[in-house]
């Protein structure tokens, strides 16, 4: 999963408690879209664009070929850091 590191540290001890492991099974890489993003997404399970560069997920999407989803983070749980919100909303694309 290709994720914003804040994300990825905010979900903890609050997760834990609601019994959840919220990257267990799924790759994890926090590369910013300016270094190395497009040389990873054969690793991804889903890729999360923060909000203030969702204008490239058609372009993602067509290098993703469907092989798994592209989703923008939602602005609101992105500026919250709402990592409940994130994570629960990577688990209903995934299934």
């Amino acid at each position: 999963m290709l994720q914003c590191r804040h994300v990825h540290e905010s979900a903890g001890p609050e997760d834990a408690v609601r019994g959840r492991e919220p990257w267990s099974g799924h790759r994890g890489r926090s590369p910013s879209y300016d270094d190395e993003a497009h040389d990873h997404l054969d690793e991804c399970d889903i890729l999360l664009l923060g909000p203030q560069i969702g204008y490239t997920k058609g372009d993602f999407e067509k290098e993703a070929a469907g092989r798994f989803p592209v989703e923008v983070i939602n602005m609101v749980d992105y500026g919250r850091m709402n990592a409940a919100g994130i994570i629960d909303h990577c688990v209903s694309v995934m299934g």
